[in-house]
């Protein structure tokens, strides 16, 4: 038996043969990686352009994996973000349920089609700004702050916001 110093993490280790530079796996794994990050990169984004529905499956896996794996720490983010958003959803969800109330008619009227596009597919209720009591959501859609917009003009618009600031 010889005792030899691991190339990778420097930890000592038995060696029969005396010919190992690694102590396990793991090390062997992370310097071919470090080695061939380039082109493992490289075909990995090729790989990515030939298959996209496929890149699209993977990452759903991982992002549930990763979930799974952190259930507290991604339990505990929602809780914040939950906390940070409050208003807004309680604003969405009173918004939402007055638009779809069968007398909403009578206090306001509303264009139920995308306020840039037209269409009438689709439709998302756009904020730009968060009342939940029923007479300042009136009051905001009088004022056109809140307002339908189909899907793709909706991301559209939130893109433009998100790289605007």
């Amino acid at each position: 038996m010889v005792i030899i110093k691991c190339e990778r993490c420097g930890e000592e280790f038995e060696s029969k043969s005396g010919r190992h530079r690694f102590c396990g796996q793991k090390c062997i794994s992370k310097n071919y990686y470090n080695k061939n990050r380039e082109e493992i990169i490289r075909k990995m984004m090729e790989w990515e352009r030939r298959n996209p529905e496929r890149r699209k499956i993977t990452a759903l896996k991982a992002n549930r994996k990763y979930r799974a794996g952190h259930r507290e720490r991604f339990n505990k983010s929602m809780i914040d973000n939950y906390r940070r958003n409050k208003n807004k959803w309680r604003s969405r969800s009173a918004t939402s349920n007055l638009l779809n109330h069968k007398d909403f008619g009578k206090h306001v009227e509303i264009d139920r089609n995308c306020k840039f596009c037209g269409t009438k597919k689709q439709l998302e209720i756009h904020h730009e700004e968060y009342p939940f009591k029923q007479k300042d959501i009136l009051k905001a859609i009088k004022e056109r702050k809140i307002f339908y917009l189909c899907m793709s003009c909706h991301k559209k618009l939130h893109r433009k916001h998100l790289y605007s600031n």
